[in-house]
């Protein structure tokens, strides 16, 4: 199981990090490199609160899946995306889902949330699951991080997150991004840093678009 239960109890289920509207990477990535058809699947592992996917669904796909391990999190996802058929909420932890004929994974963020151990393996699912010239974007935290910083044992956003021993979380340097999608095309590799001068607060994520052969 890779799924951390402290975002159930300690998140969720306390009503946090509820997002409403899609993040714009994910709205920018998929208006510039992904054709519309309406006959396309799309999944996003750790979906949340299912903010992504209405966009999803307004641009086109088909069938929207969306995967997540937080009870609270798939409850609140389907009280507010209940008129729309083309979704499909699964609480499930999604290291051990399984799907077919996928056009896109979508990982904002989620997938960094394991052990780089278990991150191999589900990579490896996503590119199994795949169709042929399918879409994989990913988030994944860099080392530049201030959560890097905020370690508690072997997890981290302790401080942060409120979290007494903190979540699972893995950081990455360049060579090893590029070593985790050696069997996908990258076509856009960006380490994306953002730093608040007010509060001096830094954040940075490796953001990942690439296909399957």
């Amino acid at each position: 199981m890779s799924f951390d239960v402290k975002w159930e109890e300690k998140v969720y289920k306390k009503k946090k990090q509820i997002n409403n509207y899609p993040f714009d990477w994910v709205v920018s990535s998929v208006s510039k490199y992904i054709s519309k058809n309406k006959k396309n699947v799309a999944v996003e592992l750790g979906c949340g609160t299912g903010n992504n996917l209405e966009f999803l669904s307004s641009y086109g796909y088909s069938k929207i899946i969306g995967v997540d391990g937080s009870k609270s999190a798939i409850q609140y996802s389907k009280k507010k995306l209940k008129k729309n058929k083309k979704i499909i909420l699964i609480q499930a932890d999604f290291s051990h889902t399984f799907f077919e004929n996928v056009d896109l994974f979508l990982d904002r963020g989620s997938v960094t949330h394991n052990s780089k151990k278990n991150i191999k393996k589900i990579f490896k699912n996503i590119l199994s699951q795949l169709n042929s010239g399918g879409f994989f974007m990913s988030s994944l935290f860099s080392q530049k991080h201030d959560g890097f910083k905020d370690k508690k044992g072997k997890n981290f956003f302790a401080k942060e997150l409120k979290i007494k021993n903190g979540v699972v979380a893995s950081f990455f340097v360049e060579e090893e991004i590029r070593s985790l999608f050696e069997e996908f095309n990258i076509i856009s590799l960006t380490e994306v840093i953002n730093h608040d001068k007010i509060t001096n607060k830094r954040t940075s994520m490796w953001n990942i678009v690439c296909k399957k052969n």
